[in-house]
């Protein structure tokens, strides 16, 4: 049996990235950034052990530093005191809310920064739902 082994696709470089399965770089990920209120604040998150909830400032400097080693885009989610959720999550429409407060605070920073909001209600609602609940239904 002869077996044939064509290697056109193979021929130099450039031919081969174009026909590569797959190559990943810095700029093809998204960070999820978690975030608190308060400043010089940082606590890890049990569950995701080496990820920890930052303050904005702290949360700032982090994105200038991934910015710099190449990751381009931040995913955000937030954690939000007791005190300021209820049943319809209006604080997420706040203007100087914990989330808008953080994206212009990035967006200072680093310009170019893709910031994609967690825009879910669950970090807003005293039930952890996405949508409100009346008598007894979401």
């Amino acid at each position: 049996m002869i077996y044939s082994r064509n290697r056109r696709l193979r021929v130099n470089e450039s031919l081969r990235s174009l026909v590569r399965e797959s190559s990943l770089a810095t700029n093809d990920f998204v960070m999820p950034i978690f975030v608190m209120e308060g400043e010089n604040k940082e606590e890890p998150i049990p569950s995701m052990p080496g990820i920890f909830r930052r303050s904005i400032d702290l949360t700032v400097k982090e994105c200038k530093e991934l910015f710099s080693l190449g990751v381009k885009a931040v995913n955000l989610y937030m954690k939000v005191s007791e005190d300021l959720k209820d049943n319809t999550g209006k604080e997420a429409w706040n203007k100087n809310g914990l989330m808008q407060n953080t994206i212009r605070a990035i967006k200072d920073a680093v310009p170019e920064m893709v910031v994609m909001p967690d825009v879910a209600l669950d970090p807003y609602s005293i039930y952890g739902h996405d949508g409100i609940i009346e008598n007894g239904k979401l």
